[in-house]
């Protein structure tokens, strides 16, 4: 009975023993997989291109995976904002580095192929790229960067921090005035808001007569009227008498010559 129970005794032993043999064997090859890869980044900084950016990224692992299609997770935590900002007393955008704290990671669930075209073999480092755009919620600053299996998720490689590099929607931090008064305008040089001042020139100078007088013409109203227009009658005047301004009698004797000249020339016509 002792050599019966020492033999079931060993039987059981040995199969416990390639139980855990056959679990370090999965866990292991896991972890050769997880581990013991390495992720290599053609740039950890991406300039943005039509609201995208473009990762390159090349995996190392230490043997070849069991299928060509491997599952992986891209999570990205955002660490730094870039903020372009209007102030004051700057004319155009100040950007700035914003810390960032708390923030939920962005995850992109991607299948990386480890399988060779030429061979048709799977091998155990493959070269991948991927875009991520602005509509999944990237904004230009900085990240940490994990890549997991997507079946265990174990990290692949070590966390790295990348720079996606752009330029973010302008923010307006001028100070706000509800005053409703309109704000100051800039002062003009001297030379724009002075006149000029016309240089004078007296009579001495030769540049005063250029172009002729400085005086004006006298008026039109100005000017004496003419002899025909002027109080006394026809503007006649006989040598030696005075004018019919001086004598009041005048117009009566001019009256009379009238008259008989008048009579003279009816007396003609009678004769005739």
């Amino acid at each position: 009975m002792n050599a019966l129970n020492s033999i079931n005794i060993g039987r059981l032993f040995h199969k416990k023993l390639w139980v855990l043999f056959a679990l370090a064997v999965v866990l292991l090859s896991n972890a050769a997989f997880a581990g013991g890869g390495r992720v290599q980044w053609k740039s950890r900084k991406v300039q943005e291109s039509d609201k995208s950016w473009k990762l390159e990224v090349a995996f190392f692992l230490s043997s070849p995976p069991d299928t060509s299609l491997v599952p992986v997770r891209f999570s990205f935590t955002p660490v730094s904002y870039f903020e372009r900002a209007l102030v004051d007393n700057h004319d155009g955008p100040v950007t700035r580095v914003v810390p960032l704290t708390g923030r939920q990671p962005l995850v992109e669930s991607v299948d990386i192929g480890f399988l060779d075209p030429g061979t048709g073999k799977v091998e155990p480092r493959t070269r991948f790229n991927f875009r991520i755009t602005r509509e999944r919620g990237f904004e230009a600053g900085e990240y940490d960067v994990e890549i997991r299996y997507a079946r265990t998720d174990q990290l692949i490689g070590t966390k790295q921090t990348i720079t996606l590099d752009g330029e973010n929607d302008v923010i307006d931090r001028r100070a706000m005035d509800f005053s409703g008064k309109e704000p100051p305008k800039k002062a003009k040089k001297t030379e724009d808001t002075e006149p000029r001042k016309a240089r004078e020139y007296s009579p001495d100078d030769p540049a005063y007569w250029e172009g002729g007088p400085k005086e004006s013409a006298p008026k039109e109203e100005d000017r004496p009227p003419p002899a025909s227009m002027r109080e006394g009658g026809c503007g006649c005047r006989v040598a030696g008498m005075p004018t019919g301004s001086e004598q009041p009698w005048a117009p009566f004797a001019l009256a009379a010559l009238g008259i008989v000249a008048a009579g003279r020339r009816r007396t003609a016509r009678l004769s005739q």
